[in-house]
């Protein structure tokens, strides 16, 4: 596969090997957390069989090719991180699992409902998630799906941000002070007892600079009644969008207020991952949001947003990781 730019963008060309190729087509749904997480799985489940993995995040929360914020760390030609149209007419033309998505797969349409357990196509009712335990024969397997956990570090250890996405990124981080928490509230969909937990981390943050990541406006007011508006610090550019979640607001705005909104996202995750700690409380069910664990994970591992923001190659990626590694290790052994 050879790349070709057109007009500022990438279109992958398929040469004469990719007809002999399997694929794996992911279509990841949901949040940020969500669609880094299947994308995760799929990168494995690509790894583990020997197929292409292809990136189509335009059906999940970014709403934009995958590519308009990340590049590979490493040249992959394994992966393809969008679809376009060369390859959608190629794929096309595979035999596929499911097989109901066959010569559809720009056309079909899935649905959530509620408590089954992941997307249906519309006409037919079949789950389009793959079983990850199996091993598909169809040269195209698609998966689209939802679903978070732990595993988004896997795929974002891969990856850095596009140059202008990270210089951005890295301007507005530059007006942060050289320590601070961070606070994450993700108050729309998921309705959160926020006055509660300012409270309860009060003592802990109170005179400590503050970066408020969160979806609703309401919520940076109260912060800076309760912790001073000399301590509150909020990157994100775009206003909230009342009591819808950023990334279910589809094709209500345009694919310009869709980057943006992209943007901000990024710019509040790099923020709590280089925080000296994250604070994300639970909502009124009982769970944290996946966008507020991401935060926490990173916050973890800072190489992996050293990397994501081009500040580290890959090479000291893993020196970083070896020393944090040993470091753990050596602090177990002593404990015993």
């Amino acid at each position: 596969m050879r790349h070709i730019d057109v007009f500022g963008g990438i279109v992958q060309v398929l040469m004469s090997d990719s007809k002999q190729s399997k694929f794996i087509l992911c279509r990841p749904f949901g949040g940020m957390n969500d669609t880094l997480v299947q994308i995760a799985k799929c990168y494995r489940y690509a790894q583990k069989h020997k197929r292409r993995l292809i990136i189509d995040t335009t059906r999940s929360g970014m709403y934009l090719p995958f590519d308009r914020f990340f590049e590979m760390a490493k040249p992959d030609p394994s992966v393809v991180l969008s679809l376009d149209y060369v390859l959608l007419a190629h794929l096309e033309t595979l035999q596929c699992y499911p097989g109901v998505l066959q010569g559809r797969i720009g056309s079909y349409k899935t649905k959530n409902i509620r408590g089954s357990g992941g997307q249906r196509e519309v006409k037919s009712g079949v789950f389009t998630r793959l079983n990850f335990q199996s091993s598909a024969i169809e040269p195209l397997v698609v998966h689209e799906c939802f679903g978070g956990g732990r595993h988004s570090k896997l795929i974002l250890g891969l990856l850095c941000l596009r140059e202008k996405v990270a210089d951005e990124i890295n301007r507005r981080l530059a007006t942060l002070p050289a320590s601070y928490v961070a606070i994450h509230i993700r108050n729309t969909d998921m309705q959160t007892d926020y006055l509660e937990f300012f409270d309860v981390i009060r003592t802990q943050v109170e005179g400590h600079p503050i970066v408020l990541c969160s979806d609703d406006d309401d919520v940076k007011a109260q912060a800076i009644a309760i912790f001073g508006q000399e301590y509150i610090i909020g990157l994100r550019q775009i206003a909230g969008f009342g009591s819808k979640p950023l990334h279910s607001l589809g094709s209500k705005i345009s694919d310009q207020t869709k980057f943006k909104i992209m943007l901000d996202a990024l710019t509040d995750l790099m923020a709590m991952a280089l925080s000296q700690k994250v604070y994300s409380p639970k909502n009124i069910d009982g769970k944290i949001s996946g966008f507020g664990k991401l935060g926490m994970l990173l916050q973890t591992d800072k190489a992996i947003a050293l990397q994501l923001l081009r500040r580290t190659t890959p090479i000291r990626m893993k020196i970083m990781h070896s020393v944090k590694v040993y470091l753990e290790w050596r602090h177990f052994r002593l404990a015993k």
